[in-house]
């Protein structure tokens, strides 16, 4: 009786794990990928570019020289002219050097992406 238990026991865990990893496997997130000239982004009200931040640490900023600079976290000047916070460079070649802090005029960037997650509105429903 002892062994039919355990088989009970193991096939009620395995269900668990088939359940749970069925549920993960249904959220679906979107990524809405933003692009804008720094003339534009330079545009953005302040209260705009606060809410862009929160949602969208990362921002990549394409320059005109060809390179690429991959924020992990940025800020912006006040005055909208330049870009600094800890970034990746990737050289034309896009050889990776390592992560530091940079401040980017915004007169030498081509195009600022930004990239915002979000759950579709099915994930959502199902988790409320």
């Amino acid at each position: 009786m002892l062994r039919k238990e355990r088989l009970d026991m193991a096939s009620k865990i395995s269900l668990l794990f088939v359940a749970a990893a069925l549920f993960c496997g249904c959220v679906a997130r979107t990524v809405e990928r933003q692009t804008s000239l720094p003339g534009e982004f330079t545009r953005l009200k302040s209260a705009d570019m606060d809410k862009l931040k929160a949602q969208s640490p990362h921002l990549k900023a394409h320059m005109k020289d060809g390179s690429l600079y991959v924020f992990s976290r940025w800020d912006y000047t006040k005055a909208g002219s330049e870009i600094s916070g800890e970034a990746q460079l990737f050289d034309v070649s896009r050889r990776a050097f390592p992560s530091k802090l940079y401040t980017l005029g915004l007169d030498s960037v081509a195009l600022l992406e930004t990239n915002v997650i979000s759950n579709s509105g099915a994930a959502v429903a199902m988790t409320v």
